[in-house]
């Protein structure tokens, strides 16, 4: 089973539960982005959860305006903005349900976001979000800890910044599927 949708993110710190998904999703991939100021400023991000401990996602924002631009990978949330190079906005993974899924709002924005989402499910689906370090020699790169074979993976890349931190001066994304 698979969904499309979209939400309007609570712009109040706390859980939000999201349903009418019509099933229990394995694996959830979120995306948003927007242009403000003018055509002058962009945000996006990219997540992906499949529990409260296997999530991640890539965030950038590009601002013309103030002469600067933000990337981050962040292996503790499963949505977040900046703007203007700060923090804006954030969600962590909470739980697959019944019939859809629920967040945690960690960072509020005033201004409300939609995101957008795919859910995945079914009897015959196993996901994992994960992440790994790329080798620094050329060859094979196995990964292990899955716990399953897969059928499809999908691989982002961009910088990752242990402290949280944005990365400025880089706008990079590499997406992959295999």
């Amino acid at each position: 089973s698979a969904k499309v949708g979209s939400f309007t993110l609570n712009t109040v710190i706390g859980n939000q539960a999201i349903t009418g998904v019509g099933f229990q999703p394995k694996a959830m991939i979120f995306w948003t982005a927007r242009e403000f100021g003018g055509d002058q400023e962009y945000e996006e991000c990219l997540g992906v959860a499949t529990s409260s401990t296997a999530r991640w996602v890539w965030t950038s924002n590009y601002c013309d305006y103030c002469d600067q631009a933000s990337s981050d990978y962040d292996l503790t949330k499963c949505i977040q903005l900046f703007t203007a190079g700060a923090l804006s906005t954030a969600a962590d993974f909470v739980s697959n349900d019944a019939d859809g899924f629920t967040i945690n709002v960690t960072t509020a924005n005033a201004t409300s976001r939609t995101i957008y989402y795919k859910a995945i499910g079914g009897a015959d689906v196993s996901a994992f979000a994960g992440d790994f370090a790329l080798g620094t020699t050329t060859g094979n790169l196995a990964e292990t800890g899955v716990g399953f074979q897969p059928k499809a993976v999908l691989f982002v890349h961009g910088p990752k910044n242990t402290t949280g931190a944005t990365v400025t001066t880089i706008h990079q994304l590499g997406i992959g599927v295999g």
